[in-house]
């Protein structure tokens, strides 16, 4: 049965910055990915600084 991209998506935290190949590779796979700059207890704690350049990589 095949799933639909748009039912997975990926968070990875501790982010230092954008890993191009990273999101390449996870595009054809997942729907959502968000990178979190910080790590635990709380990574979503902020915006992340590589923010801007994600959306233009998803674009």
């Amino acid at each position: 049965m095949a799933h639909d991209r748009r039912d997975f998506g990926v968070i990875p935290y501790g982010v230092a910055g954008l890993d191009q190949a990273f999101v390449a590779a996870a595009r054809p796979a997942v729907g959502y990915i968000y990178l979190a700059s910080n790590g635990l207890p709380n990574p979503s704690a902020g915006v992340p600084a590589c923010l801007d350049d994600l959306v233009g990589a998803l674009q």
